[in-house]
């Protein structure tokens, strides 16, 4: 994962100057092959840019992905 981020320092808009955001590109890894032995997988790129709101909410929801992951795994 590589993010950014960023202050709007010149719009249109004047509600939007100032503002914050965050901009993440995440690399996701898509198994076409579930055999172990010869696992193939490609990887797509997701580009997304987000307000510290939208920031959080995202956040919060993988937090709460992660959790579950880990009492599967447990």
């Amino acid at each position: 994962m590589d993010w950014r981020f960023g202050v709007t320092s010149s719009t249109s808009e004047i509600e939007q100057l100032g503002t914050t955001f965050l901009q993440m590109k995440l690399v996701i890894e898509n198994e076409t092959n579930l055999n172990q032995n010869n696992s193939n997988s490609l990887r797509s790129m997701v580009h997304m840019e987000l307000d510290l709101p939208q920031f959080y909410s995202f956040l919060k929801e993988m937090q709460k992905a992660n959790t579950n992951l880990q009492m599967l795994l447990n």
